[in-house]
């Protein structure tokens, strides 16, 4: 009885490492075609003279060149202000063209904004465009100047630290009523 298993447990030995090898190019072949499926971004960044108002809304567009999923998942991430950003793009739509094209609207910066986008890949992978920098061509800064000989230089002082704050809330409050608007578009938009 033992050699008749033995003989049959041989016999099955060489069917394994024949299924072994057949599965070798079958994975090989299926390689390059998981390598070309990768997701890939154009994106035109805004001119620095077209850039909207501190604060006021501002749309940003990236297109899938190579698809048509409107439901992939992409990020944007970056720094406006000297604040981090990481915003996920809602679900797209398709272009003129029959590319997946995703909008996301956010606050224009007040002096630079860099940002670049992390794409999920269909294999699970992320990839990461290049890194796009909105840099407006004149920044307004205030400074007050008091000679130290001056009297009223503490009520100087005092007065220029009210001015950076209050210039400070402005940009805050056009900041806000930007999300505001977002919100309410979003709100809008789920409700119809």
């Amino acid at each position: 009885m033992s050699q008749m298993v033995r003989r049959l447990f041989l016999s099955l030995i060489p069917a394994v490492s024949l299924a072994a090898s057949f599965s070798g190019p079958a994975a090989a072949q299926d390689a390059p075609a998981a390598a070309t499926s990768k997701l890939q971004l154009g994106h035109r960044q805004p001119e620095a003279a077209k850039v909207p108002l501190p604060g006021s809304p501002m749309q940003l567009t990236v297109e899938l060149v190579n698809s048509r999923d409107v439901e992939s998942k992409i990020r944007l991430v970056g720094s406006r202000d000297g604040r981090f950003m990481d915003i996920a793009f809602p679900l797209g739509a398709l272009n003129k063209v029959d590319h997946a094209e995703f909008t996301l609207t956010v606050p224009a910066p007040l002096a630079a904004m860099t940002y670049q986008f992390i794409v999920h890949q269909p294999d699970g992978s992320l990839s990461t465009s290049a890194r796009y920098m909105i840099k407006r061509p004149c920044i307004q800064n205030f400074r007050v100047e008091v000679s130290p000989d001056d009297p009223n230089a503490r009520i100087k002082h005092e007065l220029g630290t009210l001015i950076a704050k209050s210039k400070s809330l402005e940009r805050d409050t056009q900041n806000l009523e930007a999300a505001l608007k977002s919100l309410k578009d979003i709100s809008a938009s789920i409700s119809q």
